[in-house]
């Protein structure tokens, strides 16, 4: 993870804006709507500006690493031969 706050413009209810939300690793718009993008720029550049851009979860972010969800789906497939 780069640490860094994300923009992230897709349709809010699409797996990348969960993980985004999961993660606490930014900010969410959806893609098509002018003012919901407006608003998540203004919010980040009001983050930016006092200091307080959201940061990922280091805990939540490592869940989601190559590593972490092989082993899962291997247990599981332990778990389920």
């Amino acid at each position: 993870s780069s640490r860094r706050s994300i923009l992230a413009l897709v349709n809010p209810v699409d797996v990348a804006a969960k993980l985004v939300e999961e993660t606490c690793s930014g900010y969410i718009a959806d893609f098509d709507n002018l003012d919901d993008i407006k608003s998540a720029i203004h919010q980040l550049y009001s983050d930016w500006n006092n200091n307080k851009l959201k940061q990922p979860s280091s805990v939540v972010v490592a869940r989601q690493h190559r590593k972490y969800q092989i082993n899962k789906l291997n247990n599981w497939l332990v778990e389920n031969a």
